[in-house]
């Protein structure tokens, strides 16, 4: 339970941060819009995702990424209904594609990163296996 909450935190903080300091997060617009910031924020998502995930070691983390990503983008959809003249449900339909979008990879960031600890895992448990002569 403690590395779930660590990558939940992880996850949290770490895209939070980057939104701050680096100004790269997911944006909400008044109509659809794809453009280089949003492959950008996907791209840091999934970075960020894939090292919780390999922290998490649990696919089902995955759709704690997913609920976190699809949170960031209702918060952002939000603030562009508070100051646009746009409804909160034209914001997220409108900027519903993105949202998905950064959703999907934040899963496979996730699912990227379990796989590697596991793989880094059994890579670890078989060297020690070697190591104590029980494989050949």
């Amino acid at each position: 339970m403690g590395r779930q909450i660590t990558a939940f935190l992880l996850v949290v903080g770490l895209n939070i941060a980057v939104a701050v300091f680096l100004g790269v997060s997911v944006v909400a617009k008044s109509v659809f819009v794809f453009a280089r910031a949003d492959a950008l924020a996907y791209l840091c998502g999934l970075w960020i995702a894939l090292l919780a995930g390999w922290i998490s070691r649990r696919y089902g983390f995955a759709l704690a990424v997913a609920g976190i990503h699809l949170g960031f983008g209702l918060l952002a959809a939000h603030f562009v209904a508070g100051f646009t003249e746009a409804g909160f449900v034209q914001a997220v339909s409108a900027n519903s594609l993105n949202f998905a979008v950064f959703m999907l990879t934040g899963v496979v960031g996730a699912c990227i990163g379990v796989l590697l600890s596991q793989l880094n895992g059994a890579r670890g448990r078989r060297a020690r296996s070697v190591d104590r002569g029980e494989l050949s």
